[in-house]
């Protein structure tokens, strides 16, 4: 499995490859991070994609999927 890590100021964050699938105009893929030694699941949904638009929203969860916390919705247009 493909690793990768990023740093954002004194956090370090590693992260394997997303895994995941389009159905019609709507995205779903998870992966994990560790933060401090704790593994958290995140979700990226791609929802309304067309050629003029689309909206992805991150979430994670650190009780294994049975809750999410939205962190980040990413608007786009053309």
């Amino acid at each position: 499995m493909e690793h990768l890590f990023a740093r954002f100021g004194q956090r370090r964050f590693e992260r394997t490859a997303s895994r995941g699938e389009f159905n019609g105009n709507r995205g779903e893929f998870y992966d994990q991070e560790q933060y401090k030694g704790r593994s958290i699941l995140v979700r990226y949904v791609w929802l309304n994609i067309s050629p003029k638009s689309a909206r992805m929203e991150q979430a994670f969860s650190n009780d294994g999927g049975k809750t999410w916390e939205t962190n980040w919705v990413c608007e786009l247009s053309r």
